[in-house]
């Protein structure tokens, strides 16, 4: 199951992020941006160099967006239930 599915969804990294009485939805989409979060530390999803500049130009473009994809995801979390949409 998904996060974004899951009925009662774990959040897999600092739990306490979540305040009690958080919606399920705003639950889900947290759960799921923290468990999407690869960026830093040793052996991270940025880590990885590529020889040819076309792969790099679109890994580089792809993170990017997966970077402002979970960035947008925690504010929608923050701003409250009426901003997540699942």
């Amino acid at each position: 199951m998904h996060l974004l599915d899951a009925p009662e969804p774990v959040i897999p990294y600092h739990p306490d992020l979540a305040p009690e009485g958080l919606p399920p939805e705003s639950r889900q989409l947290l759960a799921a941006a923290v468990k999407s979060w690869v960026f830093g530390g040793m052996g991270s999803w940025n880590d990885i160099a590529f020889s040819d500049t076309a792969r790099g130009a679109e890994y580089d473009q792809r993170t990017d967006d997966l970077y402002r994809s979970v960035l947008a995801a925690l504010i929608a979390v923050t701003r409250g239930p009426q901003s997540v949409k699942v």
